[in-house]
């Protein structure tokens, strides 16, 4: 059992990102097909260029940037450039045209194709059941306080 638990560890296939699946790992909360669809495109290309670059994917662009475009949707380098969190410059070099590429191919994609939206995340779930059984026991967790 701790042969195949190494093997799984030292597999490169552990460790692989699909860009298609990049917008899995995102905290958002796209409820609308069109929103999800764009933040699906945007976050597949962050992947995309991160790994053609060998950097993280927030040195790129970080989370909270990538959910205003998904929800914004601009569909110009200027408009982007009208994003309060879009780092300023950006929208002129390729990656700017690369993320109005990405934007348009999301609001061009068929919103059948997109998952359903399911509410908030199991993580976001799990959060909230804790902080509902902290607020159960009077803010002390598991253990009273001691009475003296």
């Amino acid at each position: 059992m701790a042969g195949r638990r190494d093997a799984d560890l030292t597999s490169p296939a552990t460790y692989e990102q699909h860009p298609d699946d990049a917008w899995e790992r995102l905290r958002h909360r796209a409820r609308k097909p069109r929103d999800l669809a764009v933040l699906m495109e945007v976050a597949a290309w962050r992947e995309t260029e991160a790994q053609s670059r060998d950097v993280p994917r927030s040195r790129v662009l970080k989370d909270d940037v990538l959910l205003e475009v998904a929800q914004a949707a601009p569909r110009s380098p200027d408009a982007l450039a009208n994003l309060r969190a879009f780092p300023r410059g950006m929208e002129r070099s390729r990656a700017g045209a690369d993320i109005v590429a990405a934007i348009e191919r999301g609001l061009a994609r068929d919103p059948a194709t997109c998952p359903p939206s399911s509410g908030p995340s199991q993580q976001q779930r799990r959060h909230r059941r804790t902080a509902q059984g902290f607020a159960a026991t009077g803010g002390r967790g598991d253990r009273a306080s001691p009475q003296r």
